[in-house]
């Protein structure tokens, strides 16, 4: 049973999302048993306006005292039942963690925090010790599923498996329809296309996401390319791991690595 404080502990297909609507889902059935299919269909439809997910790879101070103050007051929902999320939290800075610790330990009512991260010896004692500790199982038939899917993009003959190793991340990608876009994109850079082409992914590319980025470059790093190109490469993911990509010459920083070995 679900505590006011989670630690979710997570291996690659594990699916922490769903894992948590069925928890919202269980808490909001203790609450009421008025308009109760709305709040599930909120819940499976990512409307439930007192949920908040945030992400420790890119915390900041400032997040966590806009939650705090958001939640020391009344829900939007009228069922006033507030949950947040904190992916990734053994990559936040524990400065930063430590303003969340009273919050964590005193939380207003009916606040239920979860946090996950894949290493549980890395998170912050002190938190960790205020968490009620969930090891969640793998699913291996949907993340298969998902591998399988992908095939169809797959003219290079990739070892996707070892690229694409997040269910999560395989069920953001292609639910939202960006993985075709990954993978066009990947093809404008194998291939030597004409300069129109080009042109028309300079201004797609401005709209990728953190993680749509992280996928193109995986992606480019399973070609046969030099240790110079690699390095290049995986300087440009450092960057976008640290939000530190300017997405308007992306393309341009990619096209030139990516040429060097022509």
């Amino acid at each position: 049973m679900i505590s006011h404080a989670n630690l979710l502990i997570l291996n690659q297909a594990a699916n922490q999302i769903a894992y948590l609507k069925e928890q919202l889902i269980e808490v909001i059935k203790t609450k009421t048993n008025n308009d109760l299919d709305l709040y599930i269909n909120k819940i499976n439809n990512d409307q439930y306006l007192d949920l908040v997910i945030l992400d420790g790879a890119s915390l900041k101070k400032q997040d966590l005292i806009d939650l705090q103050n958001r939640f020391n007051n009344p829900g939007l929902e009228s069922i006033d039942v507030k949950f947040y999320l904190i992916k990734n939290i053994e990559q936040a800075s524990k400065i930063v963690l430590n303003s969340l610790l009273k919050f964590v330990e005193e939380p207003p009512s009916n606040t239920f925090a979860f946090f996950s991260c894949k290493d549980v010896n890395k998170v912050l004692l002190t938190l960790r010790s205020r968490c009620n500790l969930f090891q969640l199982k793998a699913d291996y038939e949907t993340f298969n599923k998902y591998l399988n899917q992908l095939e169809v993009y797959n003219t290079y003959n990739l070892d996707l498996k070892a690229i694409f190793t997040n269910l999560e991340d395989l069920d953001e990608l292609i639910n939202s329809s960006s993985i075709k876009v990954i993978f066009d994109c990947f093809n404008v850079f194998v291939n030597n296309t004409n300069l129109l082409d080009q042109l028309k992914f300079v201004d797609i590319i401005k709209d990728f996401s953190a993680l749509m980025i992280n996928y193109l470059i995986s992606l480019l790093l399973s070609l046969d390319l030099s240790i110079k190109q690699k390095e290049a490469l995986l300087n440009l993911a450092n960057k976008n791991n640290k939000v530190l990509i300017n997405k308007n010459v992306f393309f341009t920083l990619l096209w030139n690595i990516m040429n060097w070995r022509k």
